[in-house]
């Protein structure tokens, strides 16, 4: 993947580069992901979700929104 990068930069730069991005998906994985996830899981457990039907309640497609939207915005950088 750094092949790109080094025939304009150096190896150290390319190194840094995908370092950083490693270090920006899992801060969003730590900070956003799995906090709501657990949260989510919590509330199927406990019941106020119901597990039968996906998206079939408004809290679903929140956590839709903040895992696939938000996730490939802080990893890709996606408006």
């Amino acid at each position: 993947m750094t092949a790109v990068c080094r025939q304009c930069h150096a190896d150290s730069w390319a190194k840094d580069h995908f370092d950083n991005f490693d270090t920006a998906v899992a801060c969003y994985n730590e900070v956003y992901y799995r906090s709501a996830r657990q949260r989510i899981d919590a509330l199927y457990k406990a019941g106020p979700l119901s597990a039968d039907h996906y998206f079939d309640e408004p809290l679903e497609w929140e956590f839709y929104e903040l895992w696939h939207h938000e996730g490939r915005r802080a990893r890709m950088g996606r408006p």
